[in-house]
């Protein structure tokens, strides 16, 4: 009876270690999201910038660069829509992390009792 709780709980811990390593790949790819739409934003605001310089009479080249407002406004995201769309991922995060939490107990409880056994004396004190 011992090893087998000793073999579950080693299992549970695994488990729970294992879960973690894909929780974190998760977290990391949400936060290259955001990453990305950031410098995705400062490309846009860099692209207005340049191209207020290119049609500036003080600008000295040749060369114009017109950006499209429109499209650069349908493609705008404000803060509360980018969160909005990472509302599933912050779901499946919490519940990832209040199931690392039960198999790291439970993982942890099993192992304790199995020691707990192997001395045979669950319920006894030792003196």
């Amino acid at each position: 009876m011992a090893k087998k709780f000793e073999i579950i709980g080693l299992f549970l811990l695994l488990f729970a270690f294992g879960w973690e390593c894909f929780a974190q790949t998760l977290s990391d790819n949400k936060i290259e999201s955001l990453l990305v739409e950031l410098h995705h934003k400062t490309d846009i605001l860099w692209e207005c910038e340049y191209a207020d310089f290119a049609q500036s009479p003080q600008n000295t080249t040749t060369n114009n660069m017109l950006v499209d407002m429109n499209m650069t406004n349908r493609q705008w995201k404000s803060y509360e829509q980018i969160r909005a769309d990472f509302e599933l991922s912050d779901e499946q995060e919490e519940f990832g992390q209040m199931a690392r939490i039960i198999l790291y107990i439970s993982g942890s409880i099993c192992v304790i009792l199995a020691e707990r056994f192997k001395k045979g004396c669950l319920w006894k004190n030792n003196g």
